[in-house]
């Protein structure tokens, strides 16, 4: 399904993309206000990341309906996988959007993942780090993206991601 971004959506592609050519050790956050249309973003980076990549680009997020509201907006043209119990699915393809549960124990499974985009990733928090790491393992140069609208984590404590304890952060900055 083709969809027409906004001008901020489109502007948010073409920032983030031309931030991870700037800064080739970044992992940036993306923030957008809740219904500001995430998915359609994440689609437009999975086309646009997907021209980059020499290994799968991997979109995770916590829950199914995220992953099949993700997978849905991912345009016909891209080969894109589901990897997620609750579907009931367990493709791997070149782009593939997977519950982080379904997934997390997988790295094995896994081919060299070259970027990683992480809806809702206010909620990575634990074993995120360990899998992203792990993926590292094959492939040193991974990116990660994160997504939200609400760029602390989920704890009482409110910590800005990109401000975790250096042994629990995965974002670099927003």
């Amino acid at each position: 399904m083709a969809f027409k971004l906004r001008p901020y959506q489109q502007r948010l592609v073409d920032v983030a993309i031309g931030h991870l050519h700037d800064y080739p050790e970044s992992q940036p956050i993306i923030v957008a206000p809740t219904a500001s249309g995430k998915s359609v973003i994440v689609a437009e980076l999975c086309v646009e990341l997907s021209k980059l990549a020499s290994g799968m680009v991997l979109v995770l997020t916590h829950r199914r309906e995220l992953v099949a509201q993700n997978a849905a907006k991912l345009p016909e043209h891209l080969d894109v996988g589901v990897y997620s119990a609750g579907l009931g699915k367990k493709q791997l393809r070149r782009v593939t959007v997977a519950g982080f549960q379904s997934i997390r124990n997988k790295v094995d499974k896994l081919p060299s993942v070259s970027f990683i985009l992480i809806d809702e990733c206010h909620f990575a928090l634990t074993g995120y780090r360990e899998f992203i790491d792990a993926l590292k393992e094959k492939n040193p140069k991974l990116r990660v993206i994160g997504l939200t609208a609400t760029p602390f984590d989920g704890t009482a404590n409110r910590t800005a991601l990109h401000l975790m304890p250096a042994d629990k952060r995965i974002f670099t900055g927003i």
